[in-house]
């Protein structure tokens, strides 16, 4: 009976300690980053009425249907089509209800926004630190505007947190190796899985780091076939090409290639339906 009390007593007291100390840590932390603080304090109070908000908009039903299928085991692009690439599919089928699904966008734009705070910084330097707050202020606003569709869970607000990570890791572009520039394309890349028009974002992207920072017109033209820019867009296209060869090797490839190539082309194109046919 005394050795339990006392291994009570003795648990208590290290309980209390380790409290101490992640207050400390938390306390410390909060001091330093206060304005991150302040952003991600706007973001859960911006969104938090979207998650008992009832569905009031058509792309997310189809998110819901489609990931509902996959769940299910459905041939995607087969027997269940959308013109998107998988992945949004597959979120939704991982978080089955509007409230989850919602609340999954909540907790990525609450990630979106330290990297967007962090490559604000970078930008900006240290001289600026007053226009990397606005501008990051402002990412928050616009982003969790309900005006504007932010708190539905769409695909260009998904696409955005892989390209902002990209950027973040090469960022302002030293001379790194071509492998860190591979693991940037590759994160960029995942944003293809959400939408194809992310491709004008990387390409933006390869052609301001490796062309237009140049010092001169040389030299841009040899960063064309810099190791760096090949492995930054070749890293870019893997991801998606690996879902080509998933879906080939379960037998509808050809619908897959048609939904996201063939009819992105036309929906890129014009921005509505009229200039393509869907025959499933």
């Amino acid at each position: 009976m005394l050795l339990r009390e006392k291994a009570k007593k003795e648990s208590k007291v290290w309980y209390a300690f380790f409290m101490r100390k992640w207050l400390a840590a938390a306390h410390g932390w909060g001091n330093k980053h206060e304005w991150l603080l302040l952003l991600l304090v706007a973001v859960i109070v911006l969104r938090i009425p979207s998650l008992v908000t009832p569905h009031y908009y058509g792309d997310e039903e189809i998110y819901l249907v489609m990931g509902r299928a996959w769940r299910m085991g459905v041939p995607l692009y087969q027997a269940m089509f959308d013109h998107k690439p998988p992945l949004i599919y597959i979120l939704a089928g991982i978080f089955p209800t509007i409230a989850a699904f919602r609340g999954m966008l909540l907790l990525m734009m609450m990630g979106h926004t330290v990297l967007f705070w962090k490559l604000s910084k970078l930008f900006w330097g240290e001289k600026n630190r007053n226009l990397a707050k606005w501008s990051s202020g402002i990412f928050v606003l616009l982003s969790s505007w309900p005006l504007i569709e932010g708190l539905i869970v769409n695909a260009e607000l998904l696409m955005m947190l892989p390209i902002t990570a990209s950027l973040v890791m090469i960022w302002p572009n030293r001379k790194y190796g071509w492998k860190k520039y591979l693991l940037a394309g590759l994160v960029a890349g995942i944003g293809w899985l959400y939408k194809i028009p992310v491709m004008f974002d990387a390409i933006a992207l390869a052609l301001y780091l490796f062309i237009f920072r140049a010092d001169t017109l040389g030299k841009s033209l040899r960063n064309i076939f810099s190791g760096g820019m090949i492995a930054y867009l070749g890293g870019f296209v893997l991801p998606l090409l690996m879902t080509f060869g998933y879906y080939f090797a379960k037998g509808h490839g050809n619908d897959y290639l048609g939904t996201v190539l063939t009819m992105n082309v036309g929906y890129v194109s014009s921005w509505s339906t009229s200039s393509y046919a869907f025959n499933p």
